[in-house]
This record gives structure tokens, sequence and C-alpha cells, in this order.
């Protein structure tokens, strides 16, 4: 049903393609797809989205079939190989004492970050991989990969929207955690290469950026307060839908309603009892959490913008 929702057919052929739906029944299950982010039955792009572009490139259930031998050796590696391979790259790391000075001098050499941010859009590709893999080893079926522009930077995504639809709440954060997965099997990898041949070489430095680009996506993908993959697992772990929408909702109504205790005119879009506000800690969770989900990125502004200032400040000196 989902394969052929490409944007060609009229609810009457879908319906006849499906030989069970009528046109009504068809028209609920777009609506349904479309919530679920799994198909986008409007063509009209909005200011928002020209930010956050989509092109999708293959269906991953083709790419990677589930039961393919190729699915399930890189899905072992990732579920049962990643760790190992890694703590054998910290070894490497902690007997080439070596490594400390060079960390200094690539953080030190500001040209090394147009190097960084280059190979970091692979490693991203590959971390979207991860995903792909270990949703295809559990027969989660993965409609779309493709390329996307986010705020116009160039980044891969997979489509694992589909995991809602699966009840085993283990699988489900393992296929959340498969891109973390391949990146710590990447960091495990490229520490044990250096270590054996690389470390004294010219291209040492390639290496060293590559493992903290790897680190820089795992870290950026657990922060829990962007619908990342870090905020998808904490939703599962708490059993808690739209936490990011209640929170912030919740974190607008107590700001506003504090606003107008002092006399000032707001108005609110939110309902507070159509978001399902509960009492005592779990008010607070949902205020901080707001708050947090709110500030995060004028952070991430304010710490770029600083190091933009000591960057100019270190040319011009």
């Amino acid at each position: 049903m989902i394969s052929n929702c490409d944007g060609t057919k009229t609810l009457e052929e879908l319906s006849a393609l499906s030989g069970k739906f009528n046109v009504d029944l068809i028209e609920l299950l777009l609506i349904k797809f479309e919530s679920l982010g799994v198909i986008n039955t409007v063509n009209k792009i909005s200011a928002k989205d020209i930010f956050k572009l989509r092109i999708g490139l293959f269906e991953g259930d083709k790419l990677l079939p589930s039961d393919h031998p190729v699915t399930k050796i890189l899905a072992v590696l990732l579920l049962y190989f990643s760790l190992p391979v890694f703590l054998a790259g910290c070894v490497f790391l902690i007997l080439n004492s070596t490594y400390v000075a060079d960390l200094e001098n690539l953080v030190n050499n500001y040209q090394n970050y147009i190097i960084l941010f280059l190979i970091t859009l692979l490693f991203i590709t590959l971390h979207e991989l991860g995903h792909l893999v270990i949703a295809r080893y559990y027969k989660v079926n993965v409609p779309e990969v493709g390329i996307m522009l986010y705020f116009f930077t160039p980044l891969a995504y997979t489509n694992v929207s589909l995991l809602r639809t699966i009840k085993n709440k283990a699988h489900k954060i393992l296929i959340l955690l498969g891109g973390a997965f391949a990146n710590v099997l990447l960091i495990g990898i490229l520490l044990i290469l250096w270590g054996l041949f690389f470390k004294d070489t010219d291209i040492s430095v390639i290496f060293l950026l590559s493992v903290i680009s790897n680190f820089g996506v795992i870290i950026a993908n657990v922060v829990i307060f962007l619908k990342l993959d870090g905020y998808y697992i904490f939703q599962e772990i708490i059993n808690e839908d739209y936490l990011r929408e209640k929170s912030i909702g919740i974190f607008w109504f107590v700001i506003l309603g504090v606003l107008r205790r002092f006399g000032f005119r707001t108005k609110t879009k939110y309902n507070v009892i159509e978001m399902k506000r509960m009492s005592g800690i779990n008010d607070i969770f949902y205020i901080c959490f707001g708050a947090l989900s709110v500030l995060y990125i004028p952070f991430l502004i304010l710490i770029a913008a600083t190091n933009i200032l000591s960057y100019l400040q270190l040319i011009q000196g």
C-alpha cells in the first residue's frame, strides 16, 4: 500500500490496487501515513519547509532487503562488535601518548575546522545508514533514504517513522541507536588503523579529525532537547508521545500567565488540558524540559558566535 502512494495514482486507483479498501478508507489511510511522516500528500512548500528540503533517493526496503546476508552481517557488526572494536581502539589511543599533543594542535588550528566539516558530512551519512541496517534487520519498512538541505547544509536522512508500528520497545531503541553504533564502530576502526599504521604519517591528522567528527555526531544526536535520536529514545523510555510539543506548550503557558499577572496582554494558542497537563512533579518536569528545549538553540548560536569572534580576534592579533 505504501509503495503505491507515490503521488501518481488517484484514490480510486489505490483502492483498486489494494483490493480490500474503499476510497474513504484509502483517504483515511493517507492521512495516517502522512501524520507518521511516511508520505507527503501536500505539494505546497511552506517558508519553514525551505530550510528542511528533502529529496528521496532510494527505497530502504529495496536497498537492503531484511533477509539479505549483507543486511545480517552489517547488523551483527553494529549490534555486537561496535563496542568491542571501540574499546580496542581506545587501547591504541592510550598506548600512544603523542595523541594528546596532536589533539591540542588540531583544536588550536582553525583551518582544520573546514576539513572537519566536510568529513562530518560523510560520517552523518554513515550514521543514517546505521539506522537503515538495524531497521531492516528487525524487518521494519524504511520507505525512503535520501538527502536533505537542513538550513542549507546537505545531509543524509533515513525515514524510520514506521518503527512506531512495532511493539517491541527494545527493538525500537536499538533502531534509534543504530546510527550511534555505526559511529562507535568507525571510531574504533579509525583508532586501530591510526595506532598501527598512520600515527607518524602526514595523514595522521585526517584520522584524528575523523575520530573527533564521529564523537561530535554521537554527542549531537544524543541531545534530548532536539528531535534527534536521543529525544526519541527518551520518549520511548518514559512512554511519552509528543514530549517536546507538550513541554514547550506548557512552558509558554506558564510564561504568558506570569506576564498577564503583571498586566501584559498576551494570547496563547496552547490548550493545557488538551496537552494532558499533569500535576506535581510532572508539571515541573514539563516546564523544565520545555525551557531547555526553547533555550537550547539560542545557546548553541551564542557558543558559535563566541568562537567566531575568538577566531576573528586571533586573525587580527
